[in-house]
C-alpha cells in the first residue's frame, strides 16, 4: 500500500513541480538566424509587441544529441544559451537536486539536468560529449547538475559557449512567459509567431505537460489496482491467520469462558497476538514499502523523465491506519464467532 500511494503521489507531483517550480516560460519562438535581417527584425518586433507577455528574453536554442556510454539510442538535448544570464531564473529555476541551492550560469562550464547526468554517469567536473545537427562534436564541462523531471536540457552562458564551441552564439529564439498561462492562450501566441516569415517553430512548454498527463492518466488506474489488491491481501491474510488461530484454540477459549472471563477478555486473549503481529507488520512495511517505491521509481520512468523519489508522511499514515482498521474489522468478526462457540460441545470433543 505504501508503494501504491507513493507511486501515485510521485507521478502526480511531476507536473506541478516541473511547470510551477522549475519551468516558468511558456513559449520559445525560434526564428531562422540565416533569414534576411529585415525578416529577423520583423520577427523580433512582433515578439516584443505580443499582448499578454509578462517577461521575455533572447536566447540561442539548438537541439543537440548525446549518446551515453552503454546505450544504443542518442538522447535529444535542448541546449539553451541566454543572451543575458541576468534574471534568467524568471524563466527557468536552476537548483541542486540534493541541496536545493540555486545554481547560476558561469564561465566555468554548463549545467545539465539530473536525468542526463544519471544516464551518462557524470558528476560535476566531468565532460559531456554532444553532437550538433551539422555533425560537429564538442565536449562540455559540467559545472552543475540541476533538478528536472521531464526532458534533457543543457544551459550555459554566452562566454562559456564561445569557449566550448569556438564561436559566438547566433541568438535565434525568444523565450516568453505569459500572463495567461492557459493552453488556449499559449496556442494563440504560438500561432502568431509561426505565421511570421522568419519563423522556424514554436516550442510550447505545455506540449510535454500534455504528454505527461496522458501517461499519468493510464498509470493512475494501475496504481488504484495495486492499492486495492494490497488492501484486499492485507484483509485476507489477517482474517485467515486469526480464524486459524481461533479454530485451533477453541477448547482453550471454551475453558476460559467457562471460568467466567468477560467476552472482551476472551477476545483479547487471542486477538492480542494478532494486534502485536499487525503492528510489527506495519513497521516492517514502512521499510519494505520505502525500498520498493524507490526501486520502482528508478526503473519505471522512461529515459527522458524521472520521478520524485520523496514519500509523503500521509503515505505511511494512510497505509498504517488502513491495515489496523482491517485488523479491527477482523477482531469484530472473530468476537462474533467466539461468542457463538458451543462451550460444552467443544470441551467434550476429542483432540
Amino acid at each position: 500500500m505504501i508503494t501504491g500511494f507513493g507511486i501515485r503521489d510521485s507521478l502526480n507531483g511531476i507536473v506541478n513541480t516541473q511547470y510551477q517550480n522549475i519551468i516558468h516560460y511558456d513559449v520559445i519562438g525560434i526564428f531562422n538566424s540565416h533569414a534576411s535581417q529585415t525578416k529577423q527584425n520583423d520577427y523580433k518586433k512582433a515578439a516584443n509587441n505580443l499582448s499578454g507577455v509578462k517577461h521575455e528574453t533572447t536566447v540561442y536554442y539548438e537541439s543537440v544529441t548525446s549518446r551515453p556510454k552503454g546505450m544504443i539510442n542518442n538522447q535529444n538535448i535542448s541546449m539553451i544559451v541566454p543572451k543575458s544570464a541576468h534574471n534568467f531564473d524568471k524563466f527557468v529555476t536552476l537548483k541542486n537536486p540534493d541541496t536545493g541551492n540555486t545554481l547560476k550560469l558561469s564561465d566555468k562550464g554548463a549545467i545539465i539536468t539530473r536525468k542526463m547526468a544519471t544516464l551518462s554517469h557524470l558528476k560535476v567536473g566531468d565532460k559531456l560529449t554532444i553532437k550538433e545537427t551539422n555533425g560537429e562534436k564538442h565536449q562540455v564541462k559540467i559545472a552543475g547538475i540541476t533538478e528536472m523531471y521531464a526532458g534533457h536540457s543543457l544551459y550555459m552562458n554566452a562566454n562559456y559557449y564561445h569557449k566550448a564551441f569556438d564561436k559566438r552564439a547566433t541568438y535565434n529564439a525568444k523565450m516568453l512567459m505569459l500572463k495567461d498561462r492557459s493552453s488556449k492562450n499559449i496556442d494563440r501566441v504560438s500561432r502568431q509567431l509561426t505565421r511570421l516569415d522568419a519563423s522556424v517553430t514554436a516550442v510550447q512548454s505545455d506540449d510535454a505537460k500534455a504528454t505527461i498527463n496522458h501517461i499519468l492518466a493510464g498509470l493512475n488506474h494501475l496504481v488504484l489496482i495495486i492499492i486495492g489488491a494490497a488492501s484486499l491481501l492485507a484483509f485476507v491474510v489477517l482474517f485467515t491467520l486469526t480464524n486459524i488461530n481461533v479454530s485451533e484454540r477453541i477448547r482453550e477459549l471454551s475453558t476460559i469462558k467457562v471460568l467466567g472471563f468477560y467476552p472482551m477478555e476472551v477476545v483479547m486473549y487471542v486477538y492480542r497476538e494478532t494486534f502485536i503481529l499487525s503492528l510489527a507488520g506495519v513497521l516492517a512495511g514502512f521499510v519494505g514499502g520505502s525500498w520498493l517505491h524507490n526501486y520502482i521509481m528508478q526503473t519505471l520512468p522512461p529515459e527522458t523523465a524521472m520521478a520524485d523519489m520523496t514519500l509523503l508522511w500521509t503515505n505511511f499514515t494512510t497505509s498504517g491506519v488502513m491495515t489496523l482498521l482491517f485488523s479491527m474489522i477482523v477482531m469484530a468478526i472473530m468476537a462474533y464467532k467466539i461468542q457463538r462457540v458451543d462451550m460444552l460441545g467443544a470441551l467434550k470433543s476429542v483432540d
